[in-house]
Parts: structure tokens; C-alpha cells; sequence
């Protein structure tokens, strides 16, 4: 398999991973708020509070963090002001 090939799947993955996540979002603030969570294959699959400690755990077991998508899940809505 060539690096491209392997970077465009990532790429796909990535996008169903986001899709999912914007689908389900408001299950998943119920299961997981304030917390970051790591999605493989579109199901959650690391979540933590803490970021530093989410993707060392997703290092440790998959070696990179490339082709996880990664989000915070918020309690509540937030308004950022700009």
C-alpha cells in the first residue's frame, strides 16, 4: 500500500469519525461531558478530562494519535466570545 493511499483512508476515517460524533453529540455529553474522547471507526473508543493524559493513553496503545479523531465534549453549551 502506498503513504498516499494510506493517508487518504485516514482522511475518510476521519470525516465518518466527525460525523458521527456531530450525529450523536448530545448522547455523548450525556456519557462523557467535559471530557475529550478519542473516536477510531466512528465508536468512541479513549476519553479522559485531561488531553495530555488522552493521547498518551492513545500513544501507548496505538503507537500515534494520527487517524483518531479527537473532540471535547462540553457539560453545557459554551458561547466564545471573539
Amino acid at each position: 500500500m502506498s503513504l498516499m493511499y494510506e493517508e487518504m483512508q485516514r482522511f475518510v476515517q476521519a470525516e465518518d469519525n466527525k460525523d458521527r460524533v456531530l450525529k450523536e453529540f448530545e448522547l455523548l455529553r450525556n456519557q462523557y461531558p467535559d471530557q475529550y474522547i478519542g473516536v477510531v471507526k466512528e465508536q468512541v473508543k479513549y476519553h479522559n478530562s485531561d488531553l495530555d493524559k488522552l493521547l498518551t493513553a492513545i500513544r501507548d496503545d496505538v503507537g500515534t494519535t494520527k487517524g483518531v479523531f479527537i473532540i471535547f465534549i462540553p457539560s453545557k453549551h459554551r458561547t466564545i466570545a471573539v
